[in-house]
């Protein structure tokens, strides 16, 4: 489509161009840009709310490449949503509204190159608009994995020693 339904709903989300190393150009406390000011067919990065998620196929084929055919069969599992090619055109990004929970407890790899992506904090959105459907962005409550074993706790008692505190570092490396 030659229209971005995404552009039009998120038209006041605060957004940026990405600087020539392709990150946001400045701090979000500091933008006062909004989306429907940028060229979106140019990089740039769009704050989107935290039940906002994208559902990001990067599947390869043989030669080591996305392929484009692998990642609409793997996305064609999915409820249909409003979806955009990567900037690749072999890629394809899923745009949900997360109504299934808390979306920070997603887990953030769903298979083989294919990512939950999530925005919390400063996080945000990266794109350039090549092509889209038009669909409306669908609401999904189900069928996500979740992190394993919920909400870590860790017990900071075991780090006031300074060998206990060495020897987790190395386990951990």
């Amino acid at each position: 489509e030659e229209t971005s339904l995404f552009d039009i709903q998120f038209k006041d989300a605060p957004a940026q161009y990405a600087n020539d190393d392709g990150l946001p150009s400045f701090k979000w406390e500091k933008v006062k840009t909004l989306l429907r000011m940028l060229d979106t067919h140019r990089l740039h990065y769009v704050k989107v709310p935290l039940n906002h998620i994208v559902i990001d196929f990067d599947i390869k084929g043989e030669d080591g490449a996305k392929d484009f055919q692998k990642n609409l069969e793997a996305a064609n599992a999915f409820p249909p949503t409003y979806a955009e090619l990567s900037k690749s055109g072999s890629g394809i990004h899923l745009h949900y509204i997360y109504t299934g929970g808390d979306p920070t407890e997603l887990s953030r790899i769903f298979g083989d190159n294919v990512e939950i992506k999530v925005f919390t904090g400063n996080a945000s959105l990266r794109r350039k608009l090549t092509k889209c459907n038009n669909l409306p962005i669908a609401e999904l409550n189900s069928g996500l994995p979740l992190k394993e074993g919920g909400k870590k706790v860790i017990d900071w008692e075991g780090f006031k020693n300074e060998k206990v505190l060495r020897s987790m570092i190395i386990k951990n490396l």
